[in-house]
């Protein structure tokens, strides 16, 4: 919904309060967020348990460490980080605001619409698989921009650029949940928001100040090396994925399937897992 009408609406309010151009804009995003508050204060939600102060599982440091939350961080990062100025190239490139408005409602509708499949392709495939495709169409992404800046190239890149950024996110998201247990869970989100959102705070002031001052080519050139690095780490985990499991989990190939110790019928080899009272089963 807001892939569709939030250009749209971006579009009529920008000269609402004319001539203090996009004020309107402003104003609508205020009473969207106000109407939001309002419907959100009308919902019930059941109380979840208080949570455990004390024994709150592994320390911090240590869950970071651990090569899968390295690579889920990693994935996320570069997912959000290369979020780029095209906007602001497209306005310097002489296109006007309806139609870098309608670049960005395609980008957002590739950024949510494959949310409907990426789960089942990531159950079909494998983490790393939509890892790898991801970083692989923000890299085609960076082809297209360096090829040219016609209002195609803006809209393919842009396309592009969402179904990757979905698929790494989706995919660093469901790799991050395998790294703690339910008594860690709220201090590793925490952890993982503030590298992500430290990464596009970042990415923001640094993305604007390269295409100012050493143009749009400069960008994307500075976005490759990052993509490179997350695509690497998720072949490393593809190749590497019994080394890298985290202590209370079990990792699998598609090929095998790992049954708890009480359980007499399938693959077991009980020498090769932790101690646990319940396995988690899933696929790199």
């Amino acid at each position: 919904m807001s892939g569709l009408f939030g250009p749209e609406t971006a579009k009529w309010s920008r000269d609402l309060f004319a001539p203090v151009m996009f004020a309107g804009c402003y104003a609508m995003i205020a009473a969207l967020f106000l109407a939001s508050t309002v419907l959100l204060g009308l919902v019930r939600l059941p109380k979840p348990p208080a949570p455990a102060l004390r024994n709150g599982g592994r320390r911090l440091v240590e869950i970071a460490a651990q090569p899968i939350f390295i690579i889920a961080a990693l994935a996320g990062m570069v997912g959000y980080g290369v979020m780029m100025a095209t906007p602001i190239a497209m306005l310097g490139c002489g296109f006007d605001f309806a139609e870098a408005a309608f670049v960005i409602q395609w980008h957002a509708l590739g950024m949510y619409v494959p949310s409907f499949v990426t789960g089942h392709l990531i159950s079909r495939f494998g983490i790393t698989t939509i890892l790898l495709t991801g970083a692989g169409l923000l890299l085609v992404c960076c082809g297209i921009n360096l090829s040219g800046m016609t209002e195609l190239n803006f809209w393919s890149a842009l396309v592009l650029l969402g179904i990757g950024w979905n698929f790494l996110f989706v995919g660093a998201t469901t790799l991050l949940t395998r790294t703690y247990d339910s008594s860690e869970k709220t201090k590793v989100q925490a952890l993982n928001d503030f590298l992500i959102f430290g990464t596009v705070a970042f990415s923001s002031f640094s993305s604007g100040a390269l295409l100012t001052g050493f143009g749009w080519s400069t960008v994307q050139l500075a976005i490759l090396p990052f993509v490179l690095v997350a695509a690497a780490a998720a072949v490393w985990l593809k190749l590497h994925a019994w080394r890298a499991q985290a202590p209370r989990y079990v990792d699998c190939k598609p090929a095998t399937v790992w049954l708890p110790a009480e359980c007499s019928s399938g693959m077991f080899r009980a020498d090769l897992l932790p101690p646990c009272r319940a396995w988690r089963v899933f696929m790199f």
